[in-house]
């Protein structure tokens, strides 16, 4: 027979060691209401805050009207001009435009193919709207002159193609990431962090000696999973393999600094862990990876422009699926080399802080 007197009396000293603990309240009480806000707001496939361009031979009643209803229907945000399909082109490679409207004679529309579902949402709303505009405006006999569209960078809109760029960047995310976590803190549960102090090394030289490893590990998984990819699922290679390699590099430097920073200033296997574990879901969250950025808030949106993992999603699609030169995504590069360099410094002030 159960001792039911007893098992509530532990159960209310249980209860209260809950309600006791900061951190466990933290985790009980306000994550889930954080964890609903997070993803009510970026788990959405309903695109927003698109960026149109527009090349125009001569400006139209129709043309105007057509941007209008476009963005009172917050579907694109801004609206840039454009002076030739050329410069159309560059603006996609730069990443200032998601679709372009070209009216020299009949309408035409491009779209870039790097998203799925921004595809969807242009393809869906702007001949729509077009054909709104041209009833009333030009109520006449027949149809309205029919969009011509083209989907540029993935014409066939093949998922794979899509997701397999962010599938090689999450596994090296897990992988290097825990590897990482773990190098310092198994050297404080062994009882061998104090020979750190005995050698001749600088703080600097550890936190290299430490990082290299696993990222260059991280680096050619990375480069196989892609050749495995290209092999298999026929994902195109349209860029510089010397900037894809380049963009790993990066990005693998900087998992595997932040990891290392978090073993630094962790006490156990597990807390470091953890600690990375609890970055891994906000990065790929906010990264573009599931969810199209251009649906989240103006405010989510500013996260991610701060997300690593952003960054080196944006490189691959833009050489593999786009085929742009690197120039295209040189702030993405900078960004990322910023991040192993910030990590990096601030795991070599934690390690002289403790070591001191």
């Amino acid at each position: 027979m159960v001792n039911l007197q007893a098992l509530r009396a532990f159960m209310r000293k249980e209860w209260l060691q809950t309600l006791r603990d900061p951190r466990t309240r933290m985790i009980v009480f306000v994550s889930p209401l954080i964890q609903l806000v997070v993803f009510g707001y970026v788990a959405t496939l309903d695109v927003r805050h698109l960026r149109l361009g527009w090349v125009l031979g001569e400006e139209a009643p129709e043309d105007r009207a057509l941007v209008h209803r476009l963005v009172a229907g917050q579907v694109f945000d801004d609206v840039i001009r454009l002076s030739s399909p050329d410069a159309a082109v560059k603006a996609f490679r730069d990443g200032r435009v998601d679709a372009v409207w070209i009216r020299r004679g009949a309408p035409v529309l491009w779209v870039q193919g790097v998203h799925a579902q921004v595809v969807r949402t242009v393809l869906q709303s702007v001949p729509r709207v077009w054909e709104e505009v041209m009833t009333s405006q030009k109520p006449v006999r027949g149809s309205p002159p029919r969009v011509a569209w083209r989907v540029l960078y993935n014409p066939e809109l093949q998922s794979a193609h899509y997701m397999l760029p962010g599938v090689a960047l999450m596994i090296v995310l897990v992988g290097v990431a825990l590897l990482s976590a773990v190098a310092l803190t198994r050297e404080k549960e062994r009882g061998t962090y104090e020979l750190l102090q005995m050698t001749p090394l600088r703080p600097q030289e550890i936190i290299l000696g430490k990082v290299l490893p696993y990222a260059t590990v991280g680096w050619i998984n990375a480069q196989a999973v892609l050749i495995l990819a290209h092999l298999l699922f026929g994902l195109p290679l349209r860029g510089s393999p010397v900037a894809v390699s380049l963009g790993l590099a990066l990005y693998v430097s900087e998992t595997a600094a932040l990891a290392l920073w978090v073993s630094t200033v962790s006490r156990t296997q597990q807390q470091a862990m953890f600690t990375v574990l609890g970055f891994m879901l906000p990065m790929v969250l906010f990264s573009g990876l599931f969810f199209p950025i251009e649906s989240m808030p103006p405010l989510f949106q500013f996260l991610a422009e701060w997300n690593p993992l952003t960054h080196a999603l944006r490189i691959l699609r833009n050489l593999l699926l786009g085929g742009f030169p690197w120039q295209a995504s040189l702030r993405s590069y900078l960004v990322l080399l910023g991040y192993a360099l910030g990590f990096g410094w601030l795991g070599a002030r934690a390690l002289r802080h403790t070591l001191s």
